[in-house]
């Protein structure tokens, strides 16, 4: 009996050692039990940066955009932007407002959950010595109007450059219109004799919008100045694919202008190899705050920057990418689609997290089924011998994990009774199945986490 409790104590010795070197995420357990708790991001527009927000439902994108605040103190600067429609059908209204975001990483979610599901699963099956494995694992799951002018029909203002003006907008010192051209140079003589000022270095990018039949979103400020807190612009317009403008950016060569855009949905930008480095892409569930600069929400760009939240909110169900990118100018070569479809990894992400969360029970309980059987034959065969009469006692013995280590404990005592094997074999078949399953256990739970990195 002694070299038998010697021989015990170092299989435990050697599980205990494999448990944290098979398992990737055995660190991860907190100082206070181990749980894991969810940190919020919080996703708003910061300074020196663009800004936008992405909704798209049956065709029709609607876009806010908000680049830096220093912007503000340029007055005869012109901010331009295209989009891909017929600008008779493009809608923009000029906001007085901020939209921000807060949430939790769907990936880095799901990647908590299978760590804290591997917790659970040590310390249930530690215990199963004395009650079944499922008892302690359950007790640790725990549109423009109201003072918008806007004009009714193309202006020919500026045909003389080949630009046509297809609205204009403005409110307490800022100007917006939607223009189409015949050429880039056009736009560029346009805005110039206007008083604004624009690189002549982007007429090139201009052209290939044109020759695409793009629409341009112009807006700048009045000499005087705007009263708008937090002025931004929305724009509506339908497109087969979301949509959100980068190449006019490239002229500014090797500066960088952060840039970070949030669409609603799980959605899977087409970020390309000039970027993709620069790029970070984030999937999250949370919520959605914003509405109207404080004192302005009965004000018309106030109410307008209300519309816009409270039509998102209309269809919000929590999910939301973040897309943000801080590359160089000059890397900006091609605009950023993005399909409304969601990628693999994520939907993968949700299907563990509801795994490993809202089933723990039921998904280790179909893991005992599965594996239990199977390990107890390949246990057998090192402690019975290879003997075809062993392979059903062995299998028999695994299945009685269900009922965790106590369970084999009960079941090995009925058959040592029946002379099926000796107390001896009977006890080293329990130390190593326990060990053998429990290493399989966590090591597929290491490969499910290591696939979500």
């Amino acid at each position: 009996m002694r070299q038998t409790g010697r021989v015990a104590g170092r299989i435990l010795l050697f599980y205990v050692a494999s448990v944290f070197l098979l398992f990737p995420f055995a660190g991860f357990a907190a100082a206070d039990g181990g749980i894991f708790v969810e940190h919020e991001d919080y996703i708003y527009i910061e300074e020196d940066s663009q800004f936008g927000v992405i909704d798209y439902a049956d065709g029709i994108q609607s876009l806010f955009i908000s680049v830096s605040f220093s912007w503000q103190d340029s007055s005869k600067t012109a901010w331009i932007f295209p989009v891909p429609s017929d600008p008779d059908r493009v809608e923009v209204s000029i906001v007085d407002g901020y939209v921000s975001f807060a949430g939790t990483d769907v990936v880095e979610r799901a990647r908590d959950e299978v760590a804290d599901a591997a917790q659970d699963f040590t310390v249930g099956y530690c215990l199963s010595f004395a009650v079944p494995w499922v008892l302690p694992m359950m007790s640790t799951d725990l549109s423009m109007e109201d003072g918008s002018f806007a004009l009714g029909g193309p202006s020919h203002r500026g045909s003389e450059t080949g630009v046509t003006v297809h609205t204009h907008v403005e409110m307490e010192g800022l100007i917006v219109e939607v223009i189409s051209a015949t050429e880039g140079k056009g736009i560029y003589v346009y805005l110039t004799e206007n008083g604004l000022g624009m690189s002549e270095g982007s007429v090139p990018q201009l052209d290939e919008y044109v020759n695409e039949q793009f629409a341009f979103i112009v807006k700048w400020i009045e000499e005087s100045g705007t009263t708008l807190l937090q002025p931004g612009v929305t724009v509506r317009f339908p497109t087969d694919e979301m949509y959100y403008p980068l190449r006019l950016t490239s002229i500014y060569g090797d500066h960088k202008v952060p840039m970070k855009v949030v669409a609603i949905g799980h959605v899977s930008p087409g970020v390309y190899w000039d970027i993709m480095s620069y790029t970070e892409v984030t999937h999250y569930d949370g919520s959605i705050s914003g509405g109207a600069s404080h004192g302005n929400d009965d004000t018309p760009a106030g109410r307008e920057m209300e519309d816009f939240v409270e039509t998102i909110r209309e269809r919000w169900d929590g999910r939301f990418t973040v897309i943000e990118l801080s590359a160089p100018s000059k890397a900006l070569t091609e605009d950023l689609w993005i399909g409304s479809h969601t990628p693999l990894k994520v939907s993968y992400a949700e299907t563990v997290e509801t795994l490993f969360d809202t089933a723990e029970v039921l998904t280790f309980f179909l893991i005992f089924m599965v594996l239990s059987p199977f390990v107890g034959i390949a246990v057998g065969a090192m402690v019975f011998g290879r003997e075809k009469e062993y392979v059903p006692i062995s299998a028999a013995m695994g299945f009685s994990n269900m009922f965790g280590i106590l369970g084999m404990l009960i079941f090995a005592l009925f058959l040592k009774f029946r002379k099926e094997f000796s107390f001896r074999q009977g006890l080293s078949f329990v130390i190593l199945f326990s060990i053998v399953f429990s290493i399989a256990v966590l090591t597929l739970l290491g490969l499910v986490y290591l696939s979500l990195l």
